[in-house]
């Protein structure tokens, strides 16, 4: 498998008409479906190609096929198309941008590689096994186990498949595999470091790099530069500029630049942003001014890709929410989100908060998780670098909120992910989020040790007052608490956010336990809290869980049907009444 940095080159779709077959019994890993079709009067007692089902890519399979609904296992994805084979200067590789969330992928009968991690993307060499007519084999498992990321237990339906796009890319054999920009305010000047990496079958030869940073919005070159680099090892120059000839990427202005590099027959663009954000003095700064971070938390589910999988029409649809909501800020999700909605992200100035499944996982620590889990990073890292909407990176969801020792133990793991995210993208900010139930709980060490706090840039708490599925007496909607909790996160002398808080309605309901008149009066007492805590500096972002009810197999009430109902719209992202309180309370400059 290779790292490979796509940028925007030129690629082939594969994305259309497949199809699959589910292998419950693994018949196709034992039997070597890879290695042939069947042929006249051969005996495959369980398989041949016409048995596969037509479907589409990208999907979840638990999608678009309703006897796949609730299945995880093994599925089978088959493909034939036809291709240009490698010539003697080439590479091609197979791209695809997620696949959930094991697989196995075989180029005519030839094994080309596998992937682990099942938001995150990979590229593969077949240079070796592409032919003019091709049969794909990707071998595509979902279940989830104790040693995977994410685990057993999880708040969201587990969709499975080749649920983002594939492609299918030709690069010279020298190219360019990765690079970044990362921006500086130095007094009246802008520092730009530009870093890169090139690839190539001679190890120490030297090659030149030209690059140059075009502004979208005139189509002006900013800066033309040149710089010699060395096969495998990345290459640094950094340029100064002055202040007033840049224009930088904020939420107001999301300023986009053209990266083009070129090196030996290689061209490389990239749509970038050029922004700094940092933290001091318990403030949240971009571009050096205080920055209230005004989200919500994006989940919602794909009616074709599934969860955290928005395709170009969904993320459309969402970011008009959210800049209709008066939001600059989302929570991404669990899940590592899409290209597609990054980049709309990108292009309207809504800020992200990104992270990885290490959610209510008691055994993150363990060897296969947290390798899974920092090679999630990686692949993030990557992908992302130069997408400015990206500011926050967090290492885990609810994973230190007992005594309990095997959780405890994760602190070796969050202590490993925030040292690997400093040290591999110090552009960003990095957090973890501790959850707070009810009052069950009020010391913040249980929540978030110090151990823990020492590495991260941001304080984020999960919130939840009285009961958030349904009407409790004994447990009102108080939010006394959450101001109490606030207090005592000033301690620890960082930028606090409220990365969860909410409750359930069913939209229309006029009942007490799952009407919208609790949840407006939920988001009432919520936004004064907002504006409270911020003018009084207790807090620096909010993110309300969450946005659109969304598929998850554990709400399984009269009210849920299979849905948690905490979002202010519902599944057809139509507005419940909360909505309109939210939007108020973000309107404010």
């Amino acid at each position: 498998m290779h790292r490979i940095n796509m940028g925007q080159r030129p690629n082939h779709k594969l994305d259309g008409q497949w199809s699959l077959l589910p292998d419950p019994m693994h018949r196709g890993t034992a039997q070597k479906w890879w290695s042939s079709t069947r042929k006249e009067g051969e005996f495959f007692p369980s398989y041949d190609d016409d048995a596969f089902w037509p479907t589409q890519v990208p999907s979840a399979f638990n999608r678009l096929h309703q006897e796949l609904a609730y299945y995880e296992g093994q599925v089978i994805y088959l493909h034939h198309f036809q291709a240009q084979t490698a010539e003697n200067n080439q590479r091609i590789m197979l791209h695809f941008e997620g696949v959930a969330d094991r697989c196995k992928v075989f180029l005519n009968g030839i094994w080309v590689g596998e992937n682990d991690g099942g938001f995150v993307p990979f590229s593969l060499d077949i240079s070796h096994a592409i032919e003019s007519k091709n049969r794909l084999l990707v071998y595509v498992d979902n279940t989830r186990s104790e040693q995977t990321v994410p685990t057993t237990m999880h708040d969201w339906w587990h969709d499975g498949g080749i649920h983002r796009p594939v492609h299918l890319y030709y690069l010279p054999k020298t190219y360019l595999r990765d690079a970044a920009v990362e921006t500086r305010i130095v007094d009246k000047q802008i520092e730009i470091t530009l870093r890169s990496i090139i690839a190539s079958p001679q190890c120490n030869k030297q090659h030149n790099i030209k690059w140059k940073l075009v502004s979208r919005q005139t189509g002006q070159t900013l800066t033309k530069q040149s710089l010699n680099a060395t096969t495998g090892r990345w290459a640094q120059q950094i340029v100064l500029l002055d202040r007033d000839t840049v224009e930088l990427w904020d939420t107001k202005q999301p300023n986009l630049y053209d990266l083009i590099i070129e090196v030996d027959q290689d061209t490389w663009t990239d749509t970038i942003g050029l922004r700094e954000i940092a933290t001091q003095n318990g403030d949240i700064l971009l571009n050096g001014m205080p920055a209230i971070l005004k989200g919500i938390c994006t989940w919602h589910t794909d009616p074709i890709c599934g969860n955290f999988s928005f395709s170009e029409q969904t993320s459309e649809k969402i970011v008009a929410l959210l800049k209709d909501l008066n939001c600059n800020f989302a929570r991404a999700g669990h899940q590592p989100q899409t290209a597609a909605f990054v980049r709309a992200c990108d292009e309207v100035g809504i800020l992200l908060w990104m992270e990885v499944p290490a959610y209510w996982h008691p055994n993150v620590h363990k060897p296969a998780p947290t390798h899974t889990a920092i090679h999630m990073f990686n692949a993030m890292i990557s992908q992302f670098r130069n997408s400015p909407s990206v500011i926050i990176w967090c290492i885990g969801n609810e994973c230190l909120y007992n005594n309990a020792q095997e959780a405890q133990s994760n602190i070796g793991y969050f202590l490993e992910a925030a040292d690997f995210l400093h040290e591999h993208d110090p552009s960003r900010l990095v957090t973890y989020t501790g959850g707070f139930e009810g009052s069950a709980n009020h010391d913040l060490e249980n929540i978030c040790p110090e151990a823990v706090v020492e590495k991260l840039d941001i304080l984020s708490l999960n919130s939840y007052a009285g009961s958030t599925d349904g009407v409790h007496s004994d447990k009102p909607d108080t939010f006394d608490e959450h101001l109490e909790k606030l207090i005592a996160a000033q301690a620890y002398h960082r930028p606090v956010i409220l990365a969860e808080v909410g409750i359930d309605a069913v939209r229309d309901l006029t009942t007490l336990d799952y009407g919208e008149q609790r949840q407006e009066a939920y988001y009432e007492k919520l936004a004064s809290l907002f504006a409270d805590t911020v003018q009084k500096g207790f807090l620096q972002g909010m993110a309300p869980f969450c946005l659109a009810d969304f598929h998850t197999p554990i709400k399984l009430g009269r009210h849920q049907q299979a849905y948690n109902r905490k979002g202010i719209v519902d599944q057809n992202l139509v507005p419940k009444n909360a909505y309109q309180i939210l939007k108020t309370c973000y309107a404010y400059e």
